[in-house]
Parts: structure tokens; sequence; C-alpha cells
């Protein structure tokens, strides 16, 4: 009982402090804000306040930052076949008494990295 009489006494000596200054009712509010960095809590005395949208400003929001763009460049490499090696070699002669002469292959093909130049995430090459 005593809770209510106390709150209803200051309630009173609010309205009677803070006059309504605009054409609308005199009246009170309360305001709370839940969020994820904005929340808080608001008390209006004298008028009728309507307030629309968020209670606080974003104003500790960052300002959006424009992203300016730097070229990462990495190296580009394709596979490449290197075509075998072979000599021509001298092997003996045949029963008629000329030569022969037979086919040796001296390093095998294989598949070789190339670089073929620079790439960058965004799509460019040089």
């Amino acid at each position: 009982m005593k809770k209510a009489t106390l709150f209803g006494l200051a309630l009173a000596g609010a309205l009677l402090l803070f006059p309504a200054t605009s054409q609308a009712a005199p009246g009170f509010g309360f305001e709370f804000g839940f969020g994820g960095r904005h929340g808080g809590f608001r008390a209006s005395f004298g008028g009728s306040h309507r307030h629309h949208g968020r209670i606080y400003r974003d104003s500790c929001r960052p300002a959006p930052v424009r992203h300016v763009h730097a070229h990462s460049w990495a190296p580009y490499y394709e596979n490449a076949w290197v075509p075998p090696v072979s000599r021509t070699v001298f092997a003996g002669y045949d029963h008629h008494g000329y030569p022969v002469y037979r086919e040796v292959c001296v390093r095998a093909g294989y598949h070789r990295q190339v670089l073929r130049g620079h790439r960058c995430g965004c799509g460019a090459y040089r």
C-alpha cells in the first residue's frame, strides 16, 4: 500500500512540475528498448509523446566503408606435355651386310607445370 501511494505522489508531482506546452493532453510515458546493441529505458513526463521506430538513433553504428579492391596476384600454372626424346643409333649389320639402325628413347615424355601468368581473386589476369 505504501508503494502505491508513493508512486501516486511521484506521478502527481511530475504532472504538476511538467505542464503540457502543446495542445496534446498532458500525460506521461515509459518506453523500453531491447535489441542487439541498442536498448535502454526512457521516461517522459509532460506531454503525450509518440515515438515511431527506434527509441535511440543509430549513432553508435560505424559509417559504411567503401571497399577499395587491391589486386593480390597469385601465380597461375598450367600443365604442359613435354614430348619424349629419342635418338637413332647404329645397331649393327643385317645378313646382307647393310647397316641396321634403331630408335632409342633417351628421355620419356612427362607433364610439366609452366607459369602462364598471374591471376587475382577478382578474375583479372596479367
